[in-house]
């Protein structure tokens, strides 16, 4: 199952953490990530998200979203920039499950992509 990390507050903080990134340093990130991601420790999952301003009951259905899959098997997890159309997809108004409508403050440069398999 292909788990496209796209939430808003995931992509926060990704693009928080690529403006002025070194290459070794987004290594460093997505180990750890993949660290995080293979043992379940959701403390560090819960890092990676940037949660400045946002709803309570928001930051608990992606922290879920995020935990979803962690410990699987067969893990691959890779930092890419998103293609135009994700970027722009993602820089959108959307509506949450609470039914407000929600837009991130920025645009991604760089993507977290999760892919688990149960």
């Amino acid at each position: 199952m292909k788990l496209p990390i796209l939430s808003a507050l995931t992509i926060l903080a990704c693009s928080a953490i690529a403006y002025g990134a070194t290459p070794e340093q987004e290594k460093a990130f997505v180990e750890s990530c993949q660290k995080a991601f293979a043992t379940k420790d959701e403390k560090t999952l819960k890092s990676f998200l940037y949660t400045e301003g946002a709803p309570a009951d928001i930051v608990e259905m992606f922290t879920m979203m995020t935990l979803n899959g962690a410990g699987g098997k067969s893990t691959k997890i890779e930092w890419v920039t998103p293609s135009k159309a994700d970027a722009a997809r993602s820089h959108e108004s959307q509506e949450m499950p609470d039914g407000k409508i929600y837009k991130m403050p920025f645009a991604p440069s760089k993507q977290l992509v999760i892919e688990s398999q149960d």
